[in-house]
């Protein structure tokens, strides 16, 4: 606010004032998001690491190891 009194108050084109504080405004909200994004980027990991991954690991190791069963 304090900045388009000071463009009214110097003459300069309120257009130009006003796309400059919608660009920090775009900025700041999309460095808000990629900070969010990183912090629950760990909780996101958790399922993959403790249900996706073990149920992979036991669907191509299971197989083997009937196979290695019945040769013996």
């Amino acid at each position: 606010m304090r900045t388009v009194a000071l463009a009214v108050e110097r003459g300069t084109p309120l257009a130009d004032v006003l796309r400059a504080q919608a660009q920090d405004v775009r900025d700041e909200g999309r460095r808000a998001l990629l900070e969010s994004g990183g912090r629950k980027e760990i909780a996101m990991m958790v399922p993959v690491v403790f249900l996706v991954l073990p149920i992979t690991v036991a669907f191509a190791v299971f197989p083997g190891l009937a196979v290695l069963r019945l040769d013996l």
